[in-house]
Formats: structure tokens, C-alpha cells, sequence
């Protein structure tokens, strides 16, 4: 798999599965379209025109294998979701009675760098005034590189609520969690109160807005209590 517009690592083996050594050996490996060359790691004479790079091995003795790295750079313009296709040829100085396993090809798959999902649960609660009503947040990092996400609430009044906590670093693949949780004890503050808990990514700005709802009921309340304190009952 890929990114766009991140390095992708290619590694290319060869070997000589005669009993005798092969030699003028050439190896030629190029880049799938949309993938450019950035650098090549060998002790072998190289040369690169375009996305084609070419190596000069030289002579391979009975048996022996060698291998060679390339790195390419997916173009940002690449759509998610593209396969990519390369491919490798070897030949050499010498007729070869099995030329049909000197080829090979490669596909690379490109894939999201930063994504992210996130859901609240419940969506909505009726709790009574003075009743604690707790909510959680989950984000899961669905991307393929490490990411940070930070979460704000709008729409509730900010001495009723906590949420914590408000930053997540999460690997990729990685689920993390946030508890909201909110507590009125203003008597009229009864009623139907929407909300929305955003979620932030760091990387490429992407963010969601989870929809949220509290309902507020009054509670009966004790406001004057008889026989008092103290007052003795019966005979």
C-alpha cells in the first residue's frame, strides 16, 4: 500500500538458480505511473530515466541472490483506492533456457493517510434537574498514519459539563475514548437542550460534529417539612 504523496519502499531480488554463473546481468525495475523515483540504495552502477531505474550487476555466480532497494513518492493527485502497478525484468549476456521466471510485477494500493470516525453515546438522554447524565465519546483513528484529535462541546452552558479528556493521540487503528459528563442543578434550566460534541483531527483539519440531546425534567422538592425537627408525635 501507499499514500499520496508520502514514500513508498520497493525491494527487488534476483537470483541465479543455474549451476553455472551468469554473466552481464541487468535488472530493471520501473515505477508505476503516478509513483516518481526519489533514491535507490545498491553497490551496483545505476542509471534512472523517468520511473525506470536500471541497475548493472555484473556477474551473479551459481546460485547467489542479491537484492536492491528504490524509493517513489505517490503523487498527491492520485485518487484513494488506485492500484498501481510496477514490474521488474533481469537479463543477462547468455541465452537463458527459462526466461519466463526473469519477470515480475508489483500493485500497489493507495490508501488513506488520515481518517478518522467518531460516535456519541447515547445520543440523547432525559435526566431530572440535579441528576448527573453521562454521555461517551469514541474516536477511532481509521487512517494509516498516527494522528491527534481534540474535542470541544457548543451548545450547553460550561459550568454544567465536563469533558474529558479533550485531546486523544491515537495510533492507527487505535480507539480512544471521552466521558461528557453534565450536571444542571438550575431549576430553570428544564427542557430540551441540544448539543454538539466536535471532533478535530490535527492532521489535514478534518473534523466531525456529533449531534447530541439532553432533556431536563423537574424533580419534586421538599420546601416545607411538618411536623418539624424536635416535635414529638403521639400520646
Amino acid at each position: 500500500t501507499g499514500i499520496a504523496g508520502y514514500e513508498v519502499t520497493y525491494t527487488l531480488s534476483i537470483a541465479n538458480q543455474s549451476v553455472a554463473s551468469a554473466p552481464g546481468v541487468v535488472l530493471t525495475g520501473t515505477l508505476p505511473e503516478g509513483i516518481s523515483f526519489v533514491r535507490e540504495s545498491s553497490p551496483y552502477p545505476v542509471a534512472q530515466d523517468g520511473r525506470a531505474v536500471v541497475w548493472q550487476l555484473g556477474t551473479l555466480a551459481a546460485h547467489q541472490s542479491v537484492s536492491v532497494m528504490w524509493v517513489g513518492v505517490v503523487s498527491s493527485s492520485v485518487p484513494l483506492g488506485t492500484a498501481l502497478a510496477g514490474q521488474a525484468e533481469a537479463a543477462g549476456s547468455l541465452p537463458d533456457e527459462n526466461a519466463a521466471d526473469n519477470t515480475a510485477s508489483t500493485s500497489t494500493t493507495v490508501v488513506p493517510g488520515y481518517l478518522f470516525s467518531a460516535s456519541l453515546s447515547p445520543a440523547g438522554q432525559t435526566t431530572g434537574i440535579g441528576i448527573p447524565a453521562v454521555f461517551q465519546v469514541r474516536v477511532q483513528n481509521t487512517g494509516n498514519q498516527p494522528d491527534q484529535f481534540s474535542l470541544a462541546l457548543a451548545g450547553l452552558d460550561p459550568a454544567w459539563y465536563t469533558l474529558e479528556p479533550a485531546n486523544l493521540s491515537l495510533a492507527p487503528g487505535q480507539v480512544g475514548q471521552a466521558t461528557l459528563s453534565v450536571l444542571a442543578r438550575d431549576c430553570s434550566s428544564d427542557g430540551l437542550h441540544l448539543f454538539n460534541v466536535g471532533v478535530t483531527a490535527a492532521s489535514g483539519g478534518a473534523s466531525q460534529a456529533l449531534a447530541g440531546r439532553l432533556t431536563l425534567t423537574p424533580q419534586p422538592l421538599i420546601s416545607n417539612l411538618a411536623p418539624g425537627s424536635g416535635t414529638n408525635l403521639g400520646a
